[in-house]
């Protein structure tokens, strides 16, 4: 997974103005001491991480007094942060002296995530590689981080910059120490000087609930909505679960037609 990485940096990532460097445990943790070494290690990797990658064999691992392991204490860490996580569970043949006990777990923990977090499965080094390479162009994509010209941006017709649309979750330690969600809202913004007017749009990708509703709760503009030249408009989205979704826009600006489709990722 290293290796991939670094060679989409040096085949894409440096081409679009994008250098991934990979953080790993094993490799690049520095000992320390004065906090559990669970915190010590989110510091170091987590907080600093614009992408977490999380991905599990046969163990979950061992409780660290704030979560069920150290892996699972990341992925929650960096969730609250915002920050875009990717976990994958291993469809692997299980090695022959397998632990019981932490292969249960493992199923429990997995059990437990899927119902909040879309989550992955891998067959080999190479295909979570690959995959790993995959949610990182999404990334890049969803956080428009590239600054080359080969991925400036989704463009409208007749040269229009495009509008630039994601989801935003944010949250926040309340006084009891609970993590409450301050903020989840459908961002729309325009790079351009120029406005966007009669803005329209459809938001669809979400799967069907068991009531055959999608499983999101979505407060969008009630008619064609004006966005200011080089500002922002939102309407609060929240999803009931992970999902591409896709977003379907018509506006004039300039006095010309334009439209887009973009598919980003939205989470809870």
């Amino acid at each position: 997974m290293r290796d991939e990485v670094f060679q989409w940096t040096l085949n894409t990532g440096m081409r679009r103005g994008v250098v991934a460097l990979p953080w790993l445990y094993e490799r690049n943790a520095v000992p320390l001491s004065g906090d559990r070494p669970q915190a010590l290690i989110n510091e170091q990797a987590v907080d600093d991480a614009d992408v977490v990658v999380a991905f599990f064999n046969s163990r979950l691992g061992s409780d660290t007094g704030m979560d069920v392991s150290g892996t699972a204490e990341e992925i929650r860490h960096a969730q609250e942060r915002g920050r875009p996580v990717h976990v994958y569970f291993s469809d692997e043949d299980r090695p022959r002296k397998l632990d019981l006990d932490q292969a249960a777990a493992l199923e429990k923990f997995r059990a437990e995530l899927q119902k909040t977090v879309l989550t992955g499965s891998y067959s080999s080094a190479v295909d979570i590689a690959h995959q790993v390479t995959r949610a990182l162009e999404l990334d890049v994509q969803n956080n428009e981080w590239a600054t080359g010209i080969a991925d400036s941006g989704v463009s409208g017709l007749h040269g229009s910059p495009g509008l630039k649309w994601r989801h935003v979750h944010e949250t926040s330690v309340n006084g009891r120490g609970k993590t409450v969600t301050t903020r989840n809202e459908l961002v729309v913004s325009n790079p351009s000087p120029v406005d966007a007017e009669g803005l329209t749009f459809q938001l669809s990708g979400a799967p069907l609930d068991s009531q055959g509703e999608p499983a999101m709760r979505f407060e969008g503009p009630d008619g064609p909505v004006t966005v200011h030249g080089e500002s922002e408009r939102s309407w609060r989205l929240i999803p009931l679960v992970s999902f591409e979704a896709t977003v379907e826009a018509k506006w004039t600006q300039n006095g010309k037609p334009q439209q887009q489709t973009r598919t980003f990722r939205v989470g809870r």
